[in-house]
């Protein structure tokens, strides 16, 4: 939620009616590779099987299925839903983009080589780009930035680190940069998101 109490809409998932002709077959296979938010259903069951570790083995044992069904179903039912069963049943494109996607993920604070994530696709350039948002509902710079974010947001969170930090740390060259591509996409400043004792 927004400081404005509106229910903010995160990047990273794909309206079906917006992948283009030619990745028709991607259309039972929306947004593999997305980011999404959570909610708090999801969150709250989260935090239940986490407790649940620190209970006693006859509780664990009882109750560690039920969670685990609670929530697959609550993932499969929300936002992340058709993301999940994307990658759970993968298109032949798909397969050909996790090699890419997933060496962006492992290397997101060095500089975007797009050209060499094409070739790990096995594409051109101008094909690459437009599977890439196929699968991720966004451009490679900007799955780079968004993954950047997400991770500056976990430091900042830790208390740790200072706000200019944080942002080279994750890839970035500017702090001032950082901070207005951070309360872009997270509705408020770097600032807030570290703890208040740190503020």
């Amino acid at each position: 939620m927004s400081a404005s109490g509106q229910k903010r809409t995160f990047p990273g998932h794909l309206a079906y009616k917006s992948i283009p002709p030619e990745a028709a077959d991607e259309a039972l296979h929306p947004a593999p590779f997305s980011v999404v938010a959570l909610d708090s259903s999801v969150l709250n069951c989260l935090q239940r099987l986490l407790a649940l570790g620190l209970d006693t083995p006859d509780a664990q044992r009882l109750l560690w299925p039920g969670l685990q069904h609670e929530l697959l179903f609550r993932l499969l039912q929300g936002e992340a839903g058709p993301a999940l069963l994307a990658m759970a049943l993968p298109s032949p494109l798909a397969r050909r983009m996790a090699s890419a996607i997933g060496h962006l993920q492992r290397s997101f604070r060095q500089p975007l080589d797009a050209a060499a994530l094409a070739s790990r696709a096995g594409m051109g350039s101008a094909l690459f780009y437009r599977h890439f948002r196929a699968a991720t509902g966004l451009s490679p710079l900007q799955y780079q930035k968004q993954l950047r974010l997400i991770e500056a947001r976990r430091l900042l969170q830790r208390g740790d680190t200072s706000i200019s930090a944080t942002a080279f740390a994750v890839g970035y060259e500017s702090p001032s940069q950082f901070s207005r591509e951070f309360s872009r996409l997270f509705g408020h400043a770097p600032r807030e998101a570290l703890p208040p004792t740190a503020r």
